[in-house]
């Protein structure tokens, strides 16, 4: 199995032998700096408060989300815009609502703790795409995009609600 270099680097956080700064780059990088290798490879190291991505998970040493945030809503944001601008009929569009662009956001929600406003913005997102998949105007219930199409609604589930069942 060849390891690929690219998608490899090392970091750390000292909080045993440096307690003042564990997340001191300058330190971390003295440490472990030409020490680690992988067959027969350095690794590369970036600082403790660098984001790396991670199964998918943009993630920092000292647990700072706002980098998988902003990488969520830019990804959620370009995909919608494409959404939109497709030629696909309102049924297709919200079965790509559906299996493709909300389960990229619901595999983060175990891990990356949204705040409230920031899922409200990603919700707002996906309503505003289901309205857009119909034709309908901004202004349209809201509650109406989240009811299931059974009950005569958009079938656009809350986010809000998912990432607290989770």
């Amino acid at each position: 199995l060849k390891v690929n270099m690219d998608k490899s680097s090392a970091t750390a956080a000292l909080h045993c032998s440096n307690h003042d700064k564990p997340y001191d780059y300058t330190i971390v990088s003295k440490r472990i700096t030409g020490r680690v290798h992988v067959q027969g490879t350095q690794v590369q190291v970036h600082a403790p408060k660098e984001a790396f991505r991670y199964l998918g998970i943009y993630i920092t040493m000292d647990l700072q989300w706002r980098a998988q945030y902003q990488h969520m809503l830019q990804l959620v944001t370009k995909k919608l815009a494409s959404l939109k601008h497709s030629w696909l009929s309102p049924k297709q569009k919200m079965r790509v609502l559906n299996t493709s662009v909300r389960p990229m956001i619901r595999y983060t929600f175990p891990v990356a703790p949204y705040t409230q406003q920031q899922i409200k913005t990603l919700d707002s997102l996906m309503t505003s795409a289901a309205k857009a998949a119909h034709g309908l105007p901004t202004c349209a219930s809201t509650a109406f995009a989240h009811n299931d199409v059974e009950q005569g609604g958009l079938g656009c589930p809350s986010l809000q609600v998912e990432y607290h069942a989770v």
